[in-house]
């Protein structure tokens, strides 16, 4: 019953994939062209993780999905922002991070577990059909 349920929910996690990454790769290319073409001035490390479309996205991925927002020697990339990008770049920050963590992926999660008992609950009645 699981595994039927898993399968049936396997079409919902597609569109959950694709769902949960089109605002990541939006604000990834506002990042960009915004921090990632900034090179200049004391700041200039933040730029390093948002010098590409492919490791902007990443590092978006990174602080908005996997909550790990920091540089690789541990220092906060939101503090980073605020100093290269000032108010704005907090603010844009903030509000994506809130309507990706309590927007999009409890609505997915939610919806997935959904379609997934629903499938599982189908299968379940044509099991006991074919009895």
């Amino acid at each position: 019953m699981m595994v039927r349920g898993a399968l049936g929910g396997a079409r919902t996690l597609m569109w959950s994939i694709v769902l949960l990454y089109l605002p990541v790769y939006s604000l990834a290319l506002v990042l960009r062209e915004t921090v990632g073409s900034d090179t200049g001035g004391a700041e200039g490390e933040i730029h390093l993780y948002f010098d590409s479309v492919f490791t902007a996205s990443f590092t978006v991925f990174r602080c908005i999905v996997a909550g790990d927002c920091s540089t690789n020697d541990g220092r906060p990339l939101s503090f980073l922002l605020l100093q290269s990008q000032g108010y704005f770049g907090i603010f844009l920050y903030t509000l994506s991070y809130s309507a990706m963590t309590f927007g999009f992926c409890n609505v997915i999660a939610a919806i997935y577990v959904e379609n997934t008992m629903e499938a599982a609950k189908r299968s379940e009645v044509f099991a006991k059909r074919q009895r």
